[in-house]
């Protein structure tokens, strides 16, 4: 049986294909945290979670805010 690894962190195709929009929009998300290596920058998943948590939204569009 092979063990599944999941990634410490993320290219930005492989984050934006995490999030399922495209790198352009990936790039627009000013405030997802990312960590730059070297001029490359990467995401890490647990990030990602976070931010998607924090900025999701219900029907009526008004933010949820996290406690």
């Amino acid at each position: 049986m092979t063990e599944q690894i999941t990634p410490a962190i993320l290219t930005r195709k492989k984050a934006a294909a995490y999030i399922g929009i495209c790198t352009t929009t990936l790039d627009r998300l000013g405030d997802l945290p990312r960590v730059t290596v070297r001029g490359r920058i990467f995401y890490r998943p647990v990030d990602i979670e976070r931010w998607l948590e924090q900025n999701a939204k219900p029907k009526n569009g008004k933010a949820v805010k996290a406690r």
